[in-house]
C-alpha cells in the first residue's frame, strides 16, 4: 500500500504533466490556419474554365475538410475565406502574392495561411493501355500539389508541403471527363477524381507530419532594440555605425540619447534628447534625421531604434513581398503604392493594387472625381457612368454619389489591397489608351498615377 508522502508526490507528478500537456495543447490550439486556395497556370484539357475553376476550388475545399478532419489545428471555414477572396477580386487559380495573403489573414482573423499551388494536373489520352490480355484507349492522370505555410502577420513562409499522385482509366477519353460535374459522385469515381483525392490525402499527410510548424507560427518574436553610436555630423543629419547588414532600413524610426555619468551612479545615466528617422542605409553605415531635439547632438551620442518584431531573419529585417509583376509603383513620402493586376468583367475594367504605409500608421484616401473620364483603345474620351474605389473591405460607387472616395486608416506593415472600377469600357478595346487613378496621402497630398498603353489582355 502507498504511503501518504508517495501518493502525495505522485499527485504532484500527475498534476504537472497535465499542466504541462495543457500548455503544449494550448500552444496548437492558439493557431489558426486558412486554406487559401490553390493557384493554377490553367487546365488546358478541361476546355471550360467553369470546370476548371471548379476544381480548383474543390481542391481547396477538400484540403480544408482533410486538414480539418486531422484535428490538429483550428481550420477557418472555407465559406468565410471564399467570401473574402471574392471581395477581393480574387477568382479560383489566381496567383496570390504574400503581401495579398497577409491582408486574408486579417481579413478571416487568421494567423496561419495555406497557400496551394497546382504545379501538374494532366491528362493524356493513351492509345493503348494494356490490361491483362486486352489493349483498350484511356487516359493517364498526373496530379502534383504543393502548398507553403505562411505567417499572416510576417508574409514569411514557415514551411512547405507536398502530395501527388497518377492514375489511369480505360474505355474513357478526355470528352467525356469534360461533360462531368465537378463533385458528383462519376467525378470521384473518375481517374481525375481518384488522383486528386490521393495527391490531397499525400498533401493532408506531409502538413500533419510538420504540424510543429503550426505553434511555431504563432510565436511572436521578442522586440530587438537596435544601440548605434553617431560618428559624425553632417549637416542636419547624423551618421550612425549600423546599417543594413544590422537590420536598419529607411524610414525606420528611434530616438536620440546621450549617456551621462552621475555623481555616486555606477551605470551612466541615458538622457532623450529627441527623436529621429532613418533617411538612408548603407551596408554598415546609415544617415539619420533628428526631429526637435532638446540639445545640439554630439558625436558619440547613442541612437537607438526599434526594430519591427516578426520582420527579422538573421538578424536582417524583411519587408514584405509584393508581386514582381506590377504594372506601375508609386511612392510618396508616406506610402508605396504598387498596381498589379487588371480585370475585366462586361464593359467594367477594375485596377487592382496594394498601399504599403512607410514608417508610420497613416490614412489614405482613393478617389474618383465626378467627371472622371479615360480614352480607349481608338483614343476617343470616353465618360464614365458608374466608379467603385475600394480599399480593404471599404467601397464606395461613384452611381450613387457626385465625387466617390473612400479613406481607410492603414496600419504600417500590413499592405492592404486597394481598387478602382471603371464602367463603359468598350467590348472590343484590347487596351485602353490612358487612364488616370487618383489617391490623396497626408504628407504628398493629391496623387495622380497615370496608365498609358495599360493591356486589358495580359494576365498580371
Amino acid at each position: 500500500m502507498l504511503s501518504c508522502k508517495n501518493t502525495y508526490f505522485i499527485l504532484i507528478f500527475v498534476l504537472l504533466f497535465t499542466v504541462t500537456s495543457l500548455a503544449a495543447t494550448a500552444g496548437v490550439e492558439a493557431a489558426k490556419v486558412a486554406v487559401v486556395g490553390f493557384e493554377s497556370r490553367g487546365l488546358p484539357w478541361t476546355s471550360n474554365r467553369d470546370l476548371e475553376e471548379k476544381i480548383l476550388e474543390g481542391l481547396a475545399s477538400q484540403y480544408t475538410e482533410k486538414l480539418a478532419g486531422k484535428d490538429i489545428v483550428n481550420v477557418v471555414d472555407r465559406a468565410r475565406v471564399k467570401e473574402v477572396l471574392e471581395q477581393m477580386g480574387y477568382e479560383p487559380g489566381d496567383s496570390l502574392d504574400l503581401s495579398a495573403a497577409a491582408q486574408v489573414g486579417r481579413m478571416v482573423d487568421s494567423n496561419l495561411l495555406i497557400l496551394g499551388s497546382v504545379e501538374s494536373l494532366e491528362v493524356t489520352e493513351k492509345g493503348e493501355v494494356t490490361v491483362g490480355p486486352f489493349t483498350l484507349s484511356g487516359v493517364e492522370v498526373e496530379v502534383e500539389l504543393t502548398a507553403r505555410l505562411v505567417n499572416a502577420a510576417t508574409a514569411g513562409v514557415l514551411t512547405t508541403y507536398s502530395g501527388s499522385a497518377s492514375k489511369a482509366e480505360t474505355g474513357i477519353e478526355i470528352s467525356d471527363l469534360q461533360g462531368i460535374s465537378f463533385g458528383t459522385e462519376a467525378f470521384a469515381d473518375s481517374a481525375v477524381g481518384k488522383a486528386i483525392d490521393e495527391a490531397l490525402t499525400a498533401l493532408t499527410e506531409d502538413t500533419a507530419a510538420q504540424k510543429e510548424m503550426f505553434a511555431k507560427g504563432t510565436e511572436v518574436p521578442e522586440v530587438e532594440v537596435l544601440e548605434a553610436e553617431v560618428m559624425a555630423k553632417v549637416g542636419d543629419s547624423l551618421v550612425i555605425d549600423k546599417g543594413s547588414e544590422d537590420g536598419v532600413r529607411e524610414d525606420m524610426e528611434g530616438s536620440l540619447q546621450r549617456k551621462l555619468q552621475v555623481e555616486d551612479r555606477e551605470e551612466p545615466l541615458s538622457v532623450t534628447l529627441g527623436e529621429v528617422v532613418v533617411s538612408s542605409v548603407d551596408s554598415n553605415t546609415a544617415l539619420v534625421s533628428v526631429r526637435e531635439a532638446e540639445e545640439s547632438p554630439e558625436t558619440g551620442d547613442i541612437v537607438k531604434i526599434t526594430l519591427s518584431a516578426g520582420r527579422m531573419q538573421t538578424g536582417k529585417v524583411e519587408k514584405p513581398e509584393f508581386s514582381s509583376s506590377y504594372i506601375k509603383k508609386i511612392e510618396t513620402p508616406d506610402f508605396v503604392i504598387y498596381i498589379d493586376r487588371v480585370t475585366r468583367d462586361g464593359d467594367e475594367v477594375t485596377f487592382h493594387g496594394t498601399a504599403d504605409a512607410k514608417g508610420e500608421d497613416t490614412e489614405l484616401t482613393l478617389m474618383c472625381p465626378s467627371d472622371y473620364s479615360f480614352y480607349d483603345n481608338k483614343g476617343q474620351r470616353i465618360e464614365i457612368d458608374d466608379r467603385i474605389v475600394t480599399i480593404g473591405k471599404t467601397s464606395d460607387h461613384g452611381d450613387r454619389y457626385p465625387s466617390p472616395e473612400v479613406t481607410e486608416f492603414i496600419l504600417a506593415g500590413y499592405p492592404t489591397n486597394i481598387s478602382w472600377t471603371i464602367d463603359r469600357v468598350p467590348e472590343e478595346a484590347d487596351h485602353l489608351a490612358r487612364v488616370k487613378l487618383y489617391l490623396e496621402t497626408p504628407a504628398a497630398g493629391e496623387v495622380e498615377i497615370n496608365l498609358d498603353g495599360v493591356s486589358l489582355l495580359s494576365q498580371y
